[in-house]
């Protein structure tokens, strides 16, 4: 009877050993896609701001780079554009405006606190970068100056751009075509109506195939995660097993109440 025992043991251990192997061998479910880090959002186009009594200069300049749908910022108004550019805004206008209009007359050249209020004013707008006009002081009819301060370095750009020619009187404007041409080609984006960016007040869509609806890990692929236990490998593998150990007890079972004789043969 202690053999038998034995060979019942060993059955049920031989069962536990392939039920082990077939569950590792069984397919698993694929893990939920893991989304990429989300980019930080860029700005788009150049705003353009006037320093001290260059309104007549800037706003003309405005009016040619804003005119360009690769260089015009896309979430930039015509009120908003007009103080940026020198405007005055009226007496009733919005605190946005008004504040707007402060922190452009508090910028006074290329240094630290400047460089931080044209900062914010590229993150308010949610522009790639301020396009600054000067006129020279130390001139009787100064000709003004462009240069841009670059939002994702703080700093501004080493290039200077200036008018074509001077108006010949008051009631022509200076013309910056040239510059505008050369900041297409330097800072243009081709626009495209597909990849507009959406308004910063709309929350980003979720990547495609990351999240259900219901904000669940979705399914690759149309599959589904299961338990190991109701993978059909994992009972055939305990049935296989089951039979195996069966088979082994009957066949080693003997009757009788003689001594059961094993022989084991060694390979060689």
């Amino acid at each position: 009877m202690g053999v038998r025992r034995q060979l019942w043991a060993a059955g049920i251990l031989l069962a536990t050993v392939t039920a082990g192997d077939a569950l590792a061998e069984s397919p698993k479910a694929p893990s939920p896609a893991v989304p990429p880090p989300s980019a930080q959002p860029q700005g788009t186009g150049l705003a353009v701001l006037a320093g001290r009594d260059a309104a007549d200069a800037a706003w003309p300049l405005a009016q040619q780079l804003y005119a360009r749908p690769s260089l015009r910022p896309v979430g930039l108004d015509e009120p908003h554009a007009r103080v940026l550019a020198g405007e005055d805004p009226a007496a009733d206008a919005p605190t946005d405006l008004r504040e707007l209009a402060e922190t452009r007359d508090a910028i006074r050249g290329e240094d630290a606190p400047s460089r931080q209020l044209l900062a914010s004013i590229a993150r308010q707008l949610h522009v790639r970068g301020v396009l600054v006009v000067r006129l020279p002081a130390e001139t009787v009819r100064p000709n003004p100056t462009a240069r841009i301060f670059l939002a994702d370095t703080g700093t501004f750009d080493a290039a200077s751009y200036a008018p074509d020619a001077s108006p010949a009187g008051k009631a022509e404007r200076w013309n910056w075509s040239g510059t505008v041409g050369s900041l297409d080609r330097a800072y243009g984006v081709p626009s495209s109506p597909a990849a507009a960016p959406a308004p910063a007040s709309r929350a980003a869509a979720a990547p495609l195939g990351v999240t259900s609806p219901a904000g669940e890990p979705a399914k690759r692929d149309g599959g589904t995660s299961r338990p190991f236990y109701a993978s059909p490998w994992f009972w055939g593998a305990i049935g296989v097993a089951a039979l195996g150990g069966v088979g082994i007890f009957f066949a080693t079972r003997d009757g009788s109440n003689d001594t059961i004789h094993l022989q084991m043969q060694v390979p060689r």
